[in-house]
């Protein structure tokens, strides 16, 4: 009686313990406080092309901390391509995202994606390069993952 358990970040993620409380900065550093925002940049019958740009501009609607990106092809390519997402005109990755020839989904690629900026400012314009075309590939639809602030 009169003392409270602390759930941890994995309690939290998992969302299986009903009766810990939880504290805010855990809650805030969980995944539980991430928003995902998937864009369509290009039709399903559009051929993915090495440009910059793709789609135009996008403004970013909440801030906080980039933790994830993606990017999803409608058709495969036969060779494996590169995406870049700059923020402000500035690249935010050091590594970006690949699409692995004959895969759909960056999901699978080796290589994970590193961000040199983390920073997601409210009201900033988003943008989308094809650094690398994914040879044969149509369609292209990237993904971000948000940490709210």
């Amino acid at each position: 009686s009169g003392i409270i358990e602390i759930a941890d970040s994995a309690e939290i993620n998992t969302g299986t313990d009903t009766t810990r409380a939880m504290p805010t900065a855990a809650f805030v550093n969980s995944n539980r406080n991430i928003r995902y925002l998937a864009i369509r940049l290009l039709s399903n019958t559009t051929a993915v092309t090495a440009a910059t740009g793709i789609g135009g501009d996008f403004e970013s609607l909440i801030a906080g901390t980039f933790v994830e990106a993606g990017a999803f092809v409608d058709i495969a390519g036969t060779a494996a391509g590169t995406i870049d997402i700059h923020l402000a005109g500035t690249t935010i990755m050091s590594t970006k995202i690949i699409l692995n020839a004959n895969e759909k989904s960056s999901r699978t690629a080796g290589t994970a994606v590193v961000f040199s900026n983390t920073a997601c400012i409210a009201g900033s314009v988003l943008t989308f390069d094809v650094d690398a075309a994914p040879t044969g590939a149509s369609g292209l639809v990237v993904r971000y993952g948000v940490r709210l602030a």
